[in-house]
């Protein structure tokens, strides 16, 4: 393996342990990270499910909520309505009461008068035994109970003397009005409690409606509360289970960076690897053909295939759940079967191997890009040259594995691993 001609063996270390390592075409910053377990994509894809899980609950509550809010506002217009139709049923049972109290009034004042009548009608009746008069029909009449059975003997009066007829027509007429006047009374006090007894049962009802609706909004509302925080919460974990995937990674990466420069170094010291043959780029150039519409994954790949990427720095997370290349992971994979290991980024990938004029590419060879074609620091992207100025890359998130031009502006050299 040698070094490209711009390079010498002294720059190696530096190019690779610069702060800001050019990996899979993203910068990542380099960054210290204290050793435990990495967070895997099943773990983080399973921290994302039960986040998923928990919003959906808290979304199904809160519709909830809306309902029972809605249910509320239902009841309580009813139970106002209720306490109005209560209230107006108070108002007539004591209108009733009152009207009660002025029909008992009379029906007093017309017993009283019934009697008065009833002790002249005796004090009659022992005259008319006394003179021989109908002292038979006037029995009947004293001891008649029912105002039905007064009218029913009027015939009593044909039989007693004109002077006479008036008492027992004040006493038919007084018996009759004291019995209809209590019967309206007791009537109308009937009714008006019919009336009172329906109102307060729908009050009772509708109060108590709006009294459950109102324990079930504050308990809707209060699970509301807590799956929020549960959301908030799962949102978090997976977060940071995702920040904590990209820095173990960065680090790991950051660790290989320093193995591969001592290692080159040490290359460099003995004249390095010869440099692959014609037939071997061909045998590259086929595997990565291989792998065309393999989705982008930034971070994925390795020399077995596709795999889990991770999430970008502050940019999409989309590599987390993709398996897939990204552009280095791609052509690492590829020449990986040809017996050439690659480092896992675009800066390494610049330094293993030779360097070879773009009039003298051929099939297998890497080809770089940079945002500035004089500072190899730069470097963003990798693709493997498939000859008639195409080349095989994975180039970006939302892509795949495809055919792309070979040559443009930010092109800044060719390696031949």
């Amino acid at each position: 393996m040698r070094f490209p001609a711009r390079l010498t063996a002294a720059t190696v270390c530096a190019v690779l342990a610069v702060p800001v390592a050019v990996v899979g075409g993203v910068g990542t910053v380099g960054t210290s990270y204290a050793a435990g377990p990495t967070p895997t994509p099943d773990q983080i894809a399973a921290a994302k499910a039960k986040a998923a899980k928990t919003a959906a609950k808290l979304d199904q509550t809160t519709q909830r909520l809306k309902a029972v809010q809605a249910q509320l506002t239902t009841e309580s217009a009813a139970a106002e309505l209720a306490v109005a139709r209560w209230q107006s049923a108070q108002a007539a049972a004591a209108k009733a009461q009152a009207e009660l109290g002025v029909a008992q009034a009379a029906a007093d004042a017309a017993d009283v008068a019934v009697q008065g009548y009833r002790r002249e009608l005796n004090d009659y009746a022992v005259s008319a035994y006394m003179d021989g008069g109908p002292i038979a029909s006037l029995g009947a009449l004293l001891n008649a109970t029912d105002p039905a059975d007064v009218l029913t003997r009027n015939a009593t009066l044909q039989a007693i003397g004109r002077g006479q007829s008036r008492i027992v027509n004040d006493f038919t007429t007084a018996s009759t009005a004291a019995s209809a006047a209590r019967a309206a009374a007791e009537q109308e006090s009937e009714s008006a409690r019919h009336l009172l007894d329906g109102a307060s049962s729908a009050k009772v009802v509708a109060v108590g409606a709006v009294q459950l609706a109102q324990t079930l909004l504050a308990s809707v509302d209060q699970a509301k509360k807590q799956l929020t925080d549960a959301t908030g919460k799962a949102q978090k974990n997976v977060s940071a289970l995702v920040k904590e995937r990209a820095a173990a990674l960065a680090a790991a990466r950051a660790a290989a960076a320093r193995l591969a420069a001592e290692r080159l170094q040490s290359l460099a010291a003995v004249g390095g690897f010869p440099e692959a043959t014609p037939a071997q780029g061909q045998l590259a150039l086929k595997w990565a053909q291989s792998q065309l519409g393999v989705p982008y994954s930034w971070g994925g790949g390795d020399a077995s295939g596709p795999t889990l990427g991770f999430a970008e720095a502050n940019g999409p997370t989309d590599g987390v759940h993709t398996v897939g290349f990204d552009c280095s992971g791609l052509t690492l994979f590829a020449w990986a079967h040809v017996g050439f290991a690659l480092g896992h980024w675009t800066g390494a990938q610049w330094v293993e191997g030779t360097a070879v004029p773009q009039d003298l590419v051929r099939p297998g060879d890497l080809l770089f890009f940079a945002t500035d074609v004089t500072d190899p620091t730069t470097i963003h992207h990798v693709g493997i040259y498939a000859g008639n100025g195409q080349m095989i890359d994975a180039p970006e998130t939302g892509s795949v594995v495809r055919y792309d031009p070979a040559f443009n502006p930010e092109f800044i050299g060719a390696i031949r691993p």
